[in-house]
């Protein structure tokens, strides 16, 4: 995820893999065989290029890494 400020990786849970990309990880990896990780699937830049609203839960701050990790517990789109 980037914005005009920063950019920032960000993780999926297992539910909101699956509503977003209509199918978990393990379904792209080893049932489809797409294994590359530079290569993204035609449907998952359908979904990349849209904008939406994510409902993210914090986890501890890590001061020797200077982060907060970030996960996403649900995904809307964006009606604005």
């Amino acid at each position: 995820m980037a914005d005009r400020e920063d950019a920032t990786s960000f993780f999926l849970v297992v539910k909101a893999t699956k509503n977003f990309f209509g199918s978990s990880a393990h379904h792209y990896m080893y049932e489809k065989k797409f294994s590359n990780p530079f290569i993204i699937m035609p449907l998952m830049i359908v979904k990349l290029n849209k904008s939406f609203i994510f409902q993210l839960r914090f986890g501890a701050f890590k001061p020797s890494s200077n982060r907060c990790d970030m996960v996403i517990y649900k995904i809307f789109d964006d009606v604005l």
